[in-house]
């Protein structure tokens, strides 16, 4: 692989991944949050947002095909998950929290992988 190659396809990463709006959404989700707990969350929905990205580059054209799944239905399910969360941060309601009786250790972990990690981070984008 050359050096304009591996230019190539870190553009091309980067522009999937989008990392200006994924900061907003992390920001949006964990601001109630201690900041240890927030490196936590960063650093398990990094990991989680890894594992998705090489699974889809191995298994995600088979699955997409045994489930009937075309590449522009994929797109239009990431842009609709992308356009009710950005209406929800647009609107100034916020985003759900955990409920008042949720044990805040279980309740990051869960929140690093889905929604963060999956599907804001890995969306229709990035897996088309």
């Amino acid at each position: 692989m050359t050096g304009h190659d591996l230019l190539l396809f870190a553009t091309g990463l980067f522009a999937i991944q989008s990392p200006p709006t994924t900061v907003g959404a992390f920001v949006t989700y964990t601001k109630t949050l201690a900041p240890a707990v927030q490196r936590k969350v960063a650093l398990r929905s990094a990991l989680a947002m890894a594992v998705a990205m090489v699974a889809v580059v191995f298994v995600g054209e088979r699955v997409m095909s045994l489930l009937g799944v075309t590449v522009p239905m994929l797109q239009s399910a990431g842009g609709l998950i992308l356009l009710v969360t950005g209406m929800t941060m647009v609107s100034g309601m916020g985003l759900p929290g955990p409920p008042p009786d949720a044990d805040p250790e279980h309740h990051w972990k869960t929140m690093a992988v889905v929604p963060i990690a999956i599907p804001l981070y890995v969306g229709g984008g990035a897996i088309a």
